[in-house]
């Protein structure tokens, strides 16, 4: 099983049903895979901020991180 599994295991589905009763849970559902997205993104952005170390492989890291961060992108 895939971390991604997992974690939408552990969460639960988040997408509406036009059901009072179940979008109630699943609207919980999405506020705890939003905290945790904003927890992720933290981490990564705290790696991209090392953009300027002087060891190659924490430089690397953070261009990474920093091109990971660059790219997303939503048309909402």
């Amino acid at each position: 099983m895939e971390l991604f599994e997992i974690v939408m295991k552990l969460n639960g589905k988040v997408g509406a049903a036009g059901d009072t009763n179940i979008d109630e849970e699943r609207f919980k559902n999405l506020t705890r895979l939003t905290e945790l997205i904003d927890n992720l993104l933290f981490i990564v952005n705290t790696e991209a901020q090392q953009i300027n170390s002087p060891e190659y492989s924490v430089k690397k890291s953070a261009k990474y991180a920093q091109d990971y961060l660059r790219g997303i992108t939503w048309d909402v």
